[in-house]
């Protein structure tokens, strides 16, 4: 049961992929993350976490421009200087859902950027050291301590078991990577992180580990919007999506009504996040694995993947000997990638019916 809910849609050889590469990636980014601090409603803090800044960049999704990685340095390599910009770093990927907590720590993985679309970002795993250990994930909200909601922040511990060192909370099943002992139906009165769309505060914290650097509390708001509906790509029924790596990817969804009562300075950081897993395999083999986020505002109503960023995963996945597939899952939500000495995380909230259909399909690359 725990791994079903992992993956949250089974995908065939997606499974393996899963397990090995939920992640995300590293760059110098711009802006300095901003402590909550209890004078704006939108970054008070959550109970429980104490706000801290340990010198933490951040880009705010589709905002920030791209960072300029020096093509001279040990572990950089920018092979298209006026696209992309690749460096070997730590990633971290953290998912918060209303019932549900995951996150994933890798070292050494390749993290691409692309100059003119700085909404995007690329993890390619470097398979050598998967789900590394990253210290204590605190997860606190605005319905902590209050009716409905955890009585207490919720504090992740990884598994210890290599290579499954994955960190996971389940609140609907009470069980967790630490105690991964779930009930056999969902509990009753289940507590809540949010109340989707109620748009509610949820903060993050990591205590990091020798490979990881401290996450300091980092303020997200959870999904603010019924269900968006998807326009195009649609789902295809019993066959891969399509997806050409050689023209931009487009997304389209009907954008939210400007007088859905939602504050502007809310709605102006929600995004429809679009997530491809990549792999690359032989047989059931994987043989590399990936991702690559975009979150686009929701206002837009439409967000492009770029070609060059499909090419250059392309080029450094596919070979003659292995097929070249993966997933697409759509969200809607927030994102932010946060970065601390050549270690990023991204940060995401969502729920598993924020788009609509829940959007999640296996993709073929050609």
């Amino acid at each position: 049961m725990p791994s079903t809910i992992l993956i949250r849609a089974p995908f065939g050889p997606l499974a393996l992929f899963c397990c090995l590469c939920a992640c995300d990636g590293d760059r110098a980014a711009p802006h300095d993350v901003e402590p909550p601090s209890g004078g704006d409603a939108s970054t008070a803090e959550a109970p429980g976490l104490m706000a801290s800044d340990a010198g933490a960049r951040t880009t705010d999704a589709a905002a920030a421009p791209a960072s300029v990685v020096d093509a001279h340095a040990p572990d950089a390599d920018v092979p298209n200087m006026a696209e992309i910009t690749a460096v070997v770093g730590n990633t971290g990927r953290i998912e918060v859902a209303d019932n549900w907590i995951q996150g994933d720590f890798n070292e050494d993985d390749t993290i691409l950027h692309v100059t003119s679309a700085p909404e995007c970002v690329a993890f390619l795993r470097s398979g050598t050291k998967l789900r590394s250990l990253a210290g204590t994930l605190s997860v606190s909200s605005d319905l902590v301590g209050q009716p409905g909601g955890p009585p207490q922040p919720i504090e992740v511990v990884a598994g210890q078991a290599p290579p499954i060192r994955e960190y996971w909370h389940d609140l609907s099943y009470g069980c967790s990577s630490s105690s991964p002992t779930c009930a056999d139906a969902p509990l009753p009165d289940v507590p809540v992180l949010f109340r989707f769309p109620d748009a509610a505060r949820v903060q993050v914290q990591l205590q990091g580990s020798v490979a990881f650097p401290p996450l300091p509390v980092t303020t997200l708001r959870a999904p603010a919007f019924p269900p968006v509906e998807v326009l195009a790509p649609l789902p295809p029924e019993a066959v891969d999506l399509m997806i050409s790596t050689t023209q931009a990817f487009t997304v389209r969804w009907v954008p939210p009504p400007a007088d859905a009562g939602v504050p502007a300075s809310i709605a102006e950081n929600q995004r429809l996040i679009v997530e491809l897993r990549v792999f690359a395999f032989v047989g059931q083999d994987t043989s590399m694995a990936g991702e690559i986020f975009c979150a686009f505002p929701l206002a837009t109503g439409q967000g492009n993947v770029p070609a060059v960023l499909l090419g250059e995963v392309r080029d450094r996945f596919a070979s003659p000997e292995s097929d070249f597939g993966g997933g697409l899952i759509l969200y809607a939500g927030e994102l932010k990638e946060v970065s601390l000495r050549r270690t990023s995380y991204v940060i995401l909230t969502d729920t598993f019916n924020s788009a609509s259909p829940p959007y999640s399909v296996n993709v073929t690359f050609d």
